[in-house]
């Protein structure tokens, strides 16, 4: 689901999930575990990739209509959660995020260039 890699202080999470990776429970706690090792790993760079194409797809909306309200019930909070401590900053140490597909980008706000 996510292949880990570690090089000179720098985590690679590349995401395996399905053709396109789309956000479904089992991605999001898988992803939630990964931020959480790689803080306590204390590495100084996390960069998130996609596989193949594709980044990811986004959230799967197809399964949150097949499996219903009680999937959404557990889903929503996970993701919630996930998001929150990715994109929030909450962090106690700099940190540079980065996640990367062939033709996009995102990078941190937190993220400052270092010659």
């Amino acid at each position: 689901m996510i292949e880990v890699k570690d090089l000179d202080g720098v985590r690679t999470l590349k995401l395996a999930h399905g053709k396109v990776s789309a956000i479904d429970l089992e991605l999001a706690e898988a992803m939630s575990a990964a931020i959480a090792d790689a803080i306590a790993a204390s590495v100084k760079a996390v960069i998130i990739t996609g596989s193949g194409s594709s980044f990811s797809a986004g959230v799967d909306l197809f399964r949150l209509i097949q499996d219903g309200p009680d999937y959404a019930r557990r889903f929503i909070p996970v993701l919630d959660d996930f998001l929150r401590v990715e994109f929030s900053g909450v962090f106690d140490f700099e940190w540079m995020r980065i996640a990367s597909a062939p033709a996009c980008a995102y990078a941190s706000p937190r993220m400052r260039a270092s010659s």
